[in-house]
């Protein structure tokens, strides 16, 4: 709880191996990559975190069972996605502010699964607010403007 990683030279948290932490109130600036990786099937929740200034993704969720449920955290100025959920990952993202990053907000990859609630996305590098690419099954309360679906 209320952990602080700063300028580490690759992943500022890495929940890997099946491990199911719970991590509250953390910040993760200026990382070499994600702020946060959960892959390996690992299932991690977030809460009031924030994840900025990395030089990937804010959040990173992969591989097949890996799950990231990510609440009221913040997502803010890193050089990829905010959240990029791929090969076969989940994930869960409520009221976060994702803003200002260099490409999209949140980013779903084929076969993967995000239900998004309450989020404000803006200020992204791309012009939607969400990429999904493939077939999804995907809820969201994001306008229809701010969510481009690829196949």
């Amino acid at each position: 709880e209320a952990n602080a990683v700063a300028e580490s030279a690759q992943v500022g948290i890495l929940v890997t191996t099946n491990a199911q932490p719970l991590l509250l109130a953390n910040c993760v600036r200026s990382s070499g990559q994600a702020g946060l990786e959960v892959s390996e099937g690992a299932v991690c929740s977030a809460l009031r975190c924030e994840l900025s200034a990395n030089r990937g993704h804010g959040a990173l969720v992969r591989g097949a069972g890996s799950r990231l449920f990510l609440r009221r955290s913040k997502l803010c100025g890193n050089r990829l996605a905010g959240v990029l959920i791929f090969d076969r990952a989940a994930a869960t993202v409520s009221g976060c502010d994702l803003c200002d990053g260099h490409a999209a907000g949140i980013e779903v990859g084929a076969g993967c699964s995000a239900v998004l609630l309450r989020n404000a996305v803006r200020g992204n590098g791309l012009g939607a607010s969400a990429q999904f690419r493939g077939r999804h099954k995907v809820f969201s309360d994001a306008s229809a403007a701010g969510i481009t679906i690829r196949a």
